[in-house]
This record gives structure tokens, C-alpha cells and sequence, in this order.
């Protein structure tokens, strides 16, 4: 629910008589107390109250990458010239990899150097096959040029 809805369906008597740029300052505190709960829930988190990291962070990347790749669709339908697709497609890429890139080094600061830190050698041979593990994987159906 935004601030606006909130307010309205709340406070209608309250709001008769203000300005708007009381009603705007209202709102951008409104908003500045989500961003402390944000950061307050996000501390929690380092601080071994959950088991995975916040990655909500990457959202505006992935957002973008999505609007690349239906770009990419629209391109296709629209029976566009072969080598600006493969532009577009490799931008798309390459955003993908710094997303890859983020996580990856969220998952060793955070995770992995919990382990390696805390862990028993299993728990650490363990993690090590998963890192291992992951990037066979993804190494096998790459493409290289």
C-alpha cells in the first residue's frame, strides 16, 4: 500500500486544511522510516538471525535485464537486423554476469566465510564441493568465444 492510500484511508479527517508540501513531507518521512526498517531487517540478517543474505539490492538490475530481454522478444517479432539482436542479447549477458558476480560475492563474504570461520571440516569440505559443484555446472553450458 503506498503512502498516499495509507493516508487517505486513515487520516482523512487529519487531512483537511494541510498544504501539500505538508502532505509531501509526511510522505517522505513515511518513507524514510520504511528505508530504517529496511536496514534494520537487513542488519538482523548479518548479524546470523537468518541463514541467507538480502539480496533485494540486485531487483533493479534484474528489472532492467527483464526489460533487456523483452526487448530482445520484441527485436525478434519485429524481424530486426541479426547483429543488433546479438548486441542486445549480449548486453543482456553481461548484466546477467554482474548479477552472477553480486551474488557470488555476497555468498563468500556472508556465507562462506561463516563457515570457513565457525564451521567443522565438513561443514567446509561441504561448502567447498557446493561452490565447486556450482560452477562445473554453469561452466558446461556456457559459451565461449
Amino acid at each position: 500500500m503506498c503512502f498516499w492510500q495509507v493516508l487517505l484511508s486513515s487520516h482523512s479527517e487529519a487531512l483537511r486544511g494541510r498544504s501539500f508540501s505538508q502532505l509531501k513531507t509526511r510522505e517522505i518521512l513515511w518513507q524514510r522510516s520504511k528505508q530504517k526498517k529496511k536496514k534494520k531487517t537487513n542488519a538482523l540478517r548479518r548479524r546470523g538471525q537468518s541463514s541467507n543474505p538480502d539480496h533485494s539490492d540486485l531487483l533493479p538490475k534484474l528489472n532492467r535485464t527483464e526489460g533487456q530481454i523483452a526487448g530482445i522478444k520484441k527485436m525478434i517479432e519485429e524481424l530486426r537486423y541479426c547483429p543488433d539482436i546479438i548486441q542486445q542479447v549480449r548486453a543482456a549477458r553481461k548484466s546477467l554476469f554482474g548479477i552472477e558476480a553480486a551474488l557470488l560475492e555476497a555468498h563468500l563474504e556472508e556465507c562462506v566465510s561463516d563457515v570457513m570461520a565457525r564451521g567443522s571440516a565438513v561443514e567446509q569440505e561441504t561448502i567447498i564441493k557446493e561452490i565447486m559443484r556450482t560452477f562445473k555446472s554453469a561452466d558446461s553450458h556456457g559459451i565461449e568465444f
